[in-house]
């Protein structure tokens, strides 16, 4: 009798983790590792230019994370929200061979991009 319940009760969740997987609306948060690739920093005022390599520091505060919300307005079309905070900081600065002129060059309050996207979704259907 135990088992025929477990049984039930695993088909059961298994039925409405589906269903959580076709709702209208979600809403998620993430975390990751990010990278920047390396770039060419130009002082106007000081009429000097250096290249440097950057470093993300994911997990060092504050970290890199995220989140999305997503709504499907109907069937076929959805739309998302995403937000994130990433941050840079400059690999050439502070040594002995720095030629930058700075002491601290760093983006730590972050680029916060929010981005808006169009979404469509297929059915099996469509797909054969």
């Amino acid at each position: 009798m135990a088992v025929n319940r477990l049984k039930i009760g695993i088909a059961g969740l298994a039925i409405s983790m589906c269903s959580m997987a076709w709702a209208e609306s979600e809403f998620s948060v993430y975390g990751g590792v990010q990278s920047s690739p390396h770039s060419t920093v130009t002082n106007t005022k000081a009429n000097t230019s250096f290249y440097t390599g950057w470093k993300g520091e994911s997990f060092s505060f504050p970290i890199y994370a995220g989140w999305r919300y997503t709504n499907w307005a109907d069937d076929d079309w959805g739309y998302a929200l995403n937000y994130s905070h990433t941050k840079a900081i400059s690999t050439d600065q502070g040594g002995s061979n720095d030629k930058t002129g700075y002491t601290r060059l760093e983006f730590t309050d972050g680029a916060n991009p929010i981005t808006v996207m169009a979404l469509r979704r297929f059915s099996y259907r469509e797909v054969r």
